[in-house]
C-alpha cells in the first residue's frame, strides 16, 4: 500500500469516527460550531 492509499484510507476511517463524535458531542453543546 502506498502512502497515498494509507493516507487516504486513514482520513475516511476518521471521518467515520468524527461524525460518531460530533454526534456526542451535539447531545452536549446543541448549537453546531463553526466547522473546521
Amino acid at each position: 500500500m502506498s502512502l497515498r492509499q494509507a493516507g487516504d484510507s486513514n482520513r475516511s476511517h476518521l471521518r467515520v469516527h468524527f461524525d460518531e463524535v460530533r454526534t456526542d458531542v451535539s447531545k452536549i453543546y446543541p448549537a453546531p460550531g463553526p466547522s473546521a
